[in-house]
């Protein structure tokens, strides 16, 4: 019946200016955070008993000059409205949720486990800042055609699908997440859309307290994927994260690896990423919590390029305003290429101050 219907809306809007120096040239952009998107959705759930509850989720985003889609090349990237969510769910008390549709698989967020109250300027997925922007090539003097997100990745998980997914009841702060999903062939090196072949991962969690002072979440999650001799397909990922947090200090690492199945086309046998983080929270005055961090992530090997080697830093601020259910952030991040033996590259270092409000 309707009485036993709850319909909420959410969403929020995340505005920023970057300031992006490439080595050659600086670029002031008006920019989405890409680290967390603006959206609005909607919930629904139907609890028809204490062991049953049916629900829904529709969720959408809609970025103008996304962050991580902005380029020396396009800093007028004009954004569309894309669906995040559309899915439908039964949850059993007992046995667990069972998920129907688009929405996240069981690994999506799995390498991005943080309490350093910092994630809205930046967390394990270190490129939303500057993905698209091209390495500048100091010995050729000119732009590269490598960018930031094609050597960088926290290989976390497998993002949204079309998916099946199953959660687990928590037990002693664990729970266990499956999903299975299709994944477009390869062929000849690209996703060929009219052939699929079924993938799945497989996930632990685990969320904790130690009295009144420690936190402490992680999570690690396996992917298989369809076996294919394409030169750029995966045969399997492992990821992971973990944050603690305790008395307002928090430390947060995360790691993963993707192993190839065409080893001699990719010139090397797997890609793997290291990310760490610092950070401090505290209420300094009655306005909200004020939060620091710094990072470093290194990447080696990926966009195949053999013994290439790319890393990452960044010290960011993060101001709550909690009641008014805004963040006001800045930060500076700086991304590295190095270790190609015929090419020198210019770092790239961004600078951004922005804002969020949610509802």
């Amino acid at each position: 019946s309707k009485d036993k219907v709850s319909v909420s809306l959410y969403g929020q809007v995340n505005r920023a200016m970057s300031l992006v120096n490439d080595g050659d040239e600086s670029y002031l952009n008006h920019v989405d955070n890409d680290t967390s998107s603006t959206r609005f959705g909607f919930k629904v759930k139907a609890k028809g008993s204490d062991t049953l509850t049916a629900g829904a989720n529709l969720e959408w985003e809609y970025q103008q000059n996304a962050s991580n889609k902005i380029s020396q090349t396009d800093h007028g990237y004009s954004g569309s409205l894309d669906k995040r969510k559309l899915d439908v769910y039964l949850d059993f008390a007992s046995i667990g949720m069972f998920t129907l549709g688009h929405g996240s698989t069981a690994s999506d967020g799995t390498s991005e486990v943080d309490l350093s109250g910092t994630t809205v300027a930046g967390y394990a997925l270190t490129t939303g800042w500057a993905g698209s922007f091209e390495f500048f090539n100091k010995t050729d003097n000119g732009l590269s055609g490598i960018k930031v997100d094609k050597v960088m990745s926290d290989l976390d998980g497998n993002g949204r699908q079309d998916r099946f997914r199953y959660d687990s009841p928590k037990f002693a702060g664990f729970m266990i997440s499956a999903s299975t999903f299709e994944m477009d062939t390869l062929d000849n090196g690209a996703p060929n859309p009219d052939q699929h072949d079924p993938a799945y991962d497989i996930v632990l969690r685990y969320s904790g307290k130690f009295g009144d002072a420690v936190k402490l979440a992680g999570a690690v999650a396996y992917s298989d994927y369809p076996s294919s001799d394409a030169s750029n397909a995966a045969d399997n990922q492992i990821n992971g994260s973990l944050s603690v947090l305790f008395g307002g200090f928090s430390v947060t690492v995360a790691a993963g690896q993707k192993e190839y199945s065409n080893v001699a086309a990719n010139n090397a046998d797997s890609e793997s990423t290291y990310y760490g983080k610092l950070g401090y929270m505290a209420d300094f005055w009655s306005v909200g919590t004020t939060a620091f961090a710094i990072d470093y992530g290194k990447y080696d090997e990926f966009g195949h390029v053999k013994d290439g080697e790319a890393s990452t830093y960044a010290i960011y601020l993060v101001q709550n305003l909690k009641n008014w259910g805004t963040e006001l952030y800045t930060g500076y991040r700086i991304y590295t290429l190095d270790n190609r033996t015929t090419e020198d590259f210019d770092d790239i270092g961004v600078f951004f101050l922005g804002m969020r409000v949610k509802f």
